[in-house]
């Protein structure tokens, strides 16, 4: 009988019931981003003060690493710049050895020079001493009463030379000032070296004399 009632409803009726089932379903199909959306940002968690409390110790912990490799790269700066200081003072100082090398290199040369020019001048004054100690006449034997008397020189004796050294002078000057060898200064004097003491007296040799004049006694 229900059954039967029911078929008799009008179709208006139907129709109302199927437009109702059909927007309860769209509306449940828009809603269901929307709720998802909530729950979606609901379930989003909220920062705690421990975590910002963990970056901000290791953000700290950053910085004192920052600081320290700075400090270090610092300190290996400083330590480059000392050895380079270092590195161009020991560099001064061998240029400064090698001028006074190279200095004492040239003087050793002029010396070397000057003996030579020495030893040449020694050995050319003994070879002309050596001639003229030959070209000396034989002294002559004591003649008779009548004969004549011995000659005489009319010059008197040769008084040594003595110098006495000032400051500042060396072997080389009084050489050439008193025109004399220095190897005839040595061997006067009994030197061995160049050096010389402040008020110490060389002897120089004699000058060349002319020869002696002899005057002739009258024959009685």
């Amino acid at each position: 009988m229900a059954m039967y009632t029911l078929m008799r409803l009008p179709r208006s009726f139907a129709r109302r019931s199927v437009s109702l089932r059909f927007g309860w379903c769209v509306a449940s199909i828009l809603l269901v981003p929307i709720w998802g959306g909530c729950a979606r940002m609901e379930t989003v968690p909220d920062a705690k003060p421990s975590d910002l409390q963990v970056t901000v110790d290791q953000l700290k912990i950053a910085v004192r690493d920052a600081q320290r490799t700075a400090a270090d790269l610092r300190a290996e700066l400083d330590g480059q710049r000392q050895q380079l200081a270092e590195v161009e003072l020991e560099r001064a100082r061998l240029q400064g050895m090698l001028r006074e090398t190279e200095r004492r290199l040239t003087e050793a040369r002029q010396i070397i020079e000057l003996q030579r020019e020495e030893l040449a001048s020694a050995r050319t004054e003994r070879e002309r001493m050596a001639h003229a100690l030959r070209s000396l006449p034989a002294k002559p034997r004591q003649a008779s009463t009548g004969a004549l008397p011995q000659a005489h020189s009319t010059h008197p004796e040769s008084i040594p030379r003595t110098i006495t050294i000032q400051a500042g002078d060396t072997l080389w000057d009084l050489s050439r000032r008193h025109n004399v060898s220095m190897e005839t200064l040595r061997v006067l004097n009994g030197l061995r070296d160049s050096r010389l003491l402040t008020g110490r007296k060389l002897r120089l040799p004699d000058p060349p004399s002319s020869e002696s004049t002899t005057v002739p006694a009258v024959a009685q």
